[in-house]
C-alpha cells in the first residue's frame, strides 16, 4: 500500500531544489555602486583599520554598521595586514641613540668584551 503525500508537506531540502529561494532573506543595505566605494577606500590604504574603513564609509553617505562593513570587505577578498615597515625613530630616541653612542666611542676592547648582544627586546 502506497500513501501519497503531497509535496507541499515535503521540506525544501529533502530534493536540495531550493525554488524561489534567490530573493529571500533580508534586502542588502548597500547597493553595488556603494561596494565599489568601499572598494576603493580600502584601496586607496589598505593598512587601516576596519573601524577606520567604516568610518571613512558613513562619511560617503552610506549607513551600514561596522560588522556589515567587515562582512563586505572579507567578502571583497581582501584580508588583515600588517606592514612590513617598521616606524622610524623619532626625533628622542635618534638623541638618546646619539648620546650613547658617544659615551661608548672611546671604549676599549676589554670593556666590550663584558657587554652581551642580544637580538631580544
Amino acid at each position: 500500500m502506497k500513501l501519497d503525500v503531497p509535496k507541499v508537506l515535503y521540506p525544501k531540502h529533502i530534493n536540495r531544489k531550493l525554488c524561489g529561494r534567490e530573493k529571500c532573506g533580508r534586502k542588502r543595505c548597500t547597493s553595488s555602486r556603494d561596494d565599489r566605494s568601499l572598494e576603493r577606500i580600502v584601496r586607496k590604504s589598505p593598512f587601516k583599520s576596519v573601524g577606520d574603513f567604516h568610518k571613512a564609509w558613513t562619511e560617503a553617505g552610506i549607513s551600514a554598521s561596522r560588522a556589515t562593513t567587515h562582512r563586505w570587505i572579507l567578502d571583497m577578498g581582501f584580508k588583515c595586514r600588517i606592514p612590513l615597515v617598521k616606524p622610524l625613530l623619532n626625533n628622542k630616541q635618534c638623541q638618546k641613540h646619539l648620546t650613547w653612542a658617544k659615551e661608548k666611542q672611546n671604549w676599549s676592547v676589554a670593556q666590550w668584551s663584558k657587554v652581551l648582544f642580544s637580538d631580544e627586546s
